[in-house]
């Protein structure tokens, strides 16, 4: 705990040293790469790595709505068979920004998840399609490279739907990458 707040106090100290140019009206377009980890009762845990895209429009100098697309396609190979799952999501959410005008800009933020499935097994019983709902939790932190450049690392805490199976919980999502804003 005395870490984490002495991480915090130092992030926010740096982040008074210079400013970026978030204002209402911006439009940020983002591209990145996550890696997930999803937890689950009685099944072992996954990761996954995803690519996602996204745009925010700042409503206000501190607050953004977005919409952002993932993408996910893994093979499971184990001794008896060969499994592909692909996942697509959307999501809206909403950010804000605790910071108004810095270089390193902390956040917090919602998203609403809509999800789908599409599994190939070995066995027809087993294979499909499936849609669901989740929701996220959002914390992240975002750094002015250029006036128009700005690199992101965010942490989600994912909730999972009625579709997903019953054994998982929810996962964690920690997701890298760029943002060209234009204004």
């Amino acid at each position: 705990m005395k870490r984490s707040l002495v991480t915090i106090a130092i992030v926010m100290a740096l982040s008074t040293t210079a400013y970026a140019s978030v204002e209402t009206g911006d439009l940020d377009l983002n591209f990145g790469f996550s890696w997930t980890s999803e937890n689950g009762n009685d099944v072992p845990d996954r990761s996954v790595t995803d690519l996602s895209f996204g745009v925010d429009y700042f409503v206000t100098n501190k607050i953004s709505l977005g919409v952002a697309y993932g993408y996910y396609d893994r093979d499971q190979s184990s001794n008896s068979a060969t499994n592909t799952l692909t996942e697509t999501t959307w999501s809206l959410r909403i950010k804000y920004y605790i910071l108004k005008r810095e270089r390193l800009l902390p956040y917090i933020g919602f998203a609403y998840k809509f999800y789908d499935f599409e599994r190939k097994t070995a066995s027809a019983l087993t294979s499909g399609s499936s849609n669901d709902t989740g929701t996220a939790f959002l914390a992240g932190l975002r750094y002015e490279l250029t006036e128009r450049n700005h690199a992101y690392l965010e942490y989600q805490n994912n909730s999972y739907g009625d579709e997903w199976p019953s054994s998982m919980d929810g996962g964690s999502k920690l997701m890298i990458g760029l943002i060209h804003q234009v204004k």
